[in-house]
């Protein structure tokens, strides 16, 4: 089979959705599939690529990407969700499967969800699409803070098309599956998250009382319920220090920087007890996981958390909220510590009973190790995700052909009007120095 992955992220960029592609192409080529992935690339206008070695075919698309966003960016403001972008993405990767999917002989296609990629190549003459739930804005905002402004509107419309309008959808936990057929009224496949287990090590570099977030700075991520908590730790132990690595974020209310936020609500531990690393390289991050005392999951909402995966690699003992997706991988006191989310006082309560007890440690580490080597088989996730990409062939061959994305709702943005109103409003905040 030849598959197509249409994706905003794969290395060498950072990130859950570029570790969930890496470790997908990794399985299907060692199957003997080929996979072409197409994704943009942010750095230059240079020209796209296309690169094949082995099985894998990479396709940058830089010149394509910048000349469908130059074309729209001028009619939505700048900042917030970038509706733009996501357009552009969408319109950059739609044309080049036009022009070429049958050169390649492409039989499905998966996309991902973000920004609502995926409707614009649900279309009658475009192989079957296959939409992977990683976290939809709809879903998000419910924790996020959220501008509701065009940007916000535009790209809830394209993903909501690209989940209705999909051959399949696929989701890697039952809670995020159980929440994307609420939301979207439609039946969700499940499969088992894509990974290749490899032994990173074990605990001989352990930091007492050191503990670990990893993920974006982002209210979803549990930021403020970690915040709160290490509040209350701070009180009762002495010593404790949390480490967060992850990116900064616009998504703290009135779409401030969280750390500006986090800095102005929680004087008392930020960069204190509760110290932001921001992004860091991929080697630099393992070897924090490798030291961590516990590595803490704090989401108030993640469909899924590769964190959970990583640290049980390394033997960690995890606590991990309940409305994170992975901690359906795990049983309570057997092999994680799950707590309920957006509870500061439950997180504070776990972790400071798992430092005192550092043989409950080590065996929810190695059992967490366990159970990942046990659950993640590669013959297991490949086969269930071959079974999605059939249900999606088998679905668009009843459709038929003919049936095409009808986003004529995008023209509503794109007028004159607006595009004045931006230039001028653009001009105006660079003349008084807000730019």
């Amino acid at each position: 089979m030849t598959i197509c992955i249409a994706t905003d992220g794969f290395p060498p960029q950072v990130g859950g959705i570029a570790t969930f592609n890496k470790h997908l192409v990794s399985l299907l080529t060692d199957a003997g599939h080929k996979v072409i992935v197409i994704y943009t690339a942010y750095d230059s206008e240079a020209n796209d690529q296309i690169n094949t070695e082995g099985l894998l075919t990479k396709v940058i698309l830089r010149k394509t990407y910048q000349e469908h966003y130059r074309g729209w960016k001028r009619y939505f403001r700048p900042g917030g969700y970038d509706a733009a972008n996501w357009i552009a993405i969408g319109m950059a990767m739609r044309q080049w499967l036009l022009s070429n999917y049958n050169e390649f002989n492409i039989d499905v296609i998966e996309a991902s969800d973000y920004g609502g990629c995926g409707i614009f190549l649900c279309d009658g003459s475009l192989p079957p699409v296959v939409i992977t739930g990683h976290g939809s804005l709809m879903q998000l905002s419910r924790y996020n803070y959220s501008n509701n402004d065009d940007s916000y509107r535009v790209v809830c419309k394209l993903e909501e098309l690209s989940f209705i309008h999909a051959d399949a959808v696929i989701a890697h936990s039952q809670m995020n599956k159980l929440d994307l057929e609420k939301l979207f009224k439609r039946h969700i496949e499940s499969a088992t998250i894509p990974w290749i287990n490899k032994d990173e090590g074990g605990n001989e570099s352990v930091v007492k009382n050191k503990l670990l977030v990893i993920g974006g700075l982002q209210p979803a991520k549990g930021v403020y319920t970690m915040a709160a908590a290490m509040e209350l730790i701070s009180v009762k132990q002495l010593g404790v220090i949390l480490e967060w690595i992850g990116g900064d974020t616009w998504l703290a209310p009135g779409q401030q920087k969280v750390s500006a936020y986090l800095e102005k609500n929680y004087p008392s531990v930020w960069q204190h007890n509760f110290t932001w690393k921001n992004e860091q390289s991929h080697s630099t991050t393992q070897q924090y996981l490798s030291s961590a005392s516990l590595v803490i999951i704090p989401s108030d909402f993640e469909t899924f958390s590769y964190v959970a995966i990583e640290a049980a690699v390394y033997k960690k003992a995890i606590v991990i909220t309940e409305r994170t997706g992975a901690s359906g991988l795990f049983t309570h006191g057997q092999d994680a510590w799950i707590v309920p989310a957006n509870d500061p006082a439950s997180l504070a309560e776990a972790i400071l009973h798992l430092l005192s007890d550092p043989g409950l440690c080590k065996q929810l580490g190695e059992s967490a190790y366990k159970k990942i080597q046990h659950e993640l088989r590669k013959e297991k996730i490949v086969t269930e995700r071959l079974t999605v990409y059939n249900t999606a062939i088998q679905l668009k061959k009843q459709k038929g052909k003919g049936l095409h994305p009808d986003l004529s709702f995008l023209n509503n943005y794109r007028t004159s009007a607006r595009k004045y109103y931006y230039c001028i409003r653009q001009f105006l905040k660079k003349l008084t120095g807000k730019s």
